[in-house]
């Protein structure tokens, strides 16, 4: 794994030097989010070349920019239809070094980031970076490098940088640092730790053999497949409550057996069933992380259950709410907090993310009519 690009200053925020921003090439782009696109619903090939790329007034106009996370339009006063930039929050910023290197067709900026939130994101993998910004197009169809394309991008303006899940440019525009640079998703390492840890468990649990179901004490009821031996500990089937005394809701609600303590009586479970029940426990704490997001900020949630990201989220967003109850009190909150209305979409956003992601959020460099 190579070594960090990262370097750190007294303050402990860190600054990649030559952080590659923008390639030359032929993208895809939907006709909808083009200028000028003949059929709102084609995909057209459009050609950003290395001549726009490398022109001085462009470069310049991609100094200082702010680096935030995700696009939400241009960033700017309201008066030119922008978005404040205390209103969408700003995790660090591009630099003065701007470089296009011939060889390879690359946009290199030096980038610095300030926030705590910003470095989580990419401490956690998420490294593409999706530059911002205004253009033209011009609508004449040719062939570079051996690529069709439709139409061709001018006049680039750089309005801001962002970090997002997927960029068009996919990893060779990424956050340069050893996390996770060659593309490879937070979640392969979070998923191996996970098996990692269903191995540990199943090692401690006696007389467990991969191709047989097992209980931990002799005493307790045997179910089988279909049913339960004992009239007074029934046990369920494994989509309900795996224990009278202490019943486990669905996979939608409370966290599984699987999370609670080794000390736990119950029946066991086979290595299958076990990978299940962990995944789908990692699946709504996930679900939980990204829905808290708009309103506390991105946090490292890979370490944490369901139940301590919902007693986190209550502390950042001073919800009081009695002790085991905190999944309950933050999923109302969320509920309301997501019926609010949203706010009304700017026009003119540019940026260079991919198009197949959903939203607003994602559509791709358009011209302002301010720079006719």
């Amino acid at each position: 794994m190579p070594a960090s690009a990262r370097v750190e200053d007294i303050n402990g925020w860190f600054e990649v030097l030559r952080q590659p921003v923008s390639i030359a090439g032929v993208f895809d782009y939907l006709g909808e989010k083009l200028e000028g696109a003949p059929d709102p619903d084609k995909t057209y090939r459009v050609l950003r070349s290395p001549e726009e790329l490398a022109d001085p007034e462009f470069m310049d106009s991609c100094r200082l920019l702010p680096w935030v996370d995700e696009h939400s339009g241009l960033l700017g006063p309201e008066e030119l239809n922008a978005l404040p930039a205390e209103e969408k929050g700003i995790g660090g910023t591009t630099g003065e070094r701007v470089e296009f290197d011939k060889k390879n067709n690359t946009l290199y900026i030096n980038v610095k980031c300030y926030s705590e939130a910003q470095r989580d994101l990419i401490d956690s993998g998420k490294i593409e970076l999706s530059l911002g910004y205004r253009c033209r197009y011009i609508w004449k169809a040719g062939v570079w490098n051996g690529e069709h394309y439709d139409a061709i991008q001018c006049q680039l303006r750089g309005n801001h940088l962002a970090t997002v899940t997927e960029g068009r440019m996919g990893p060779l525009v990424a956050v340069l640092d050893s996390i996770d640079i060659k593309g490879t998703k937070a979640m392969d390492e979070e998923l191996k730790q996970m098996l990692a840890a269903i191995m540990q468990r199943l090692e401690k649990l006696e007389g467990v053999k991969p191709e047989v179901e097992v209980v931990e004490d002799a005493d307790e009821a045997k179910p089988d497949d279909t049913k339960a031996e004992d009239a007074d500990e029934a046990k369920p089937d494994d989509t309900k409550a795996e224990d009278a005394d202490e019943a486990k809701p669905d996979d939608t609600k409370a966290e599984d057996a699987c999370m609670e303590d080794e000390g736990d009586k119950g029946t066991g479970m086979d290595e299958a069933d076990f990978t299940k029940r962990l995944l789908a426990h990692a699946s709504r704490r996930d679900s939980l992380a990204k829905r808290l997001k708009p309103f506390t900020g991105a946090f490292d949630h890979s370490a944490l259950t369901e139940a301590e990201v919902a007693k986190r989220g209550c502390k950042k967003l001073n919800i009081a709410a009695p002790a085991g109850q905190e999944l309950a009190a933050l999923t109302g909150y969320l509920t309301a907090r997501e019926a609010m209305p949203a706010a009304v979409a700017r026009p003119g956003t540019g940026m260079d993310s991919n198009d197949n992601q959903a939203g607003p959020s994602w559509a791709v460099a358009a011209a302002t009519k301010k720079e006719a």
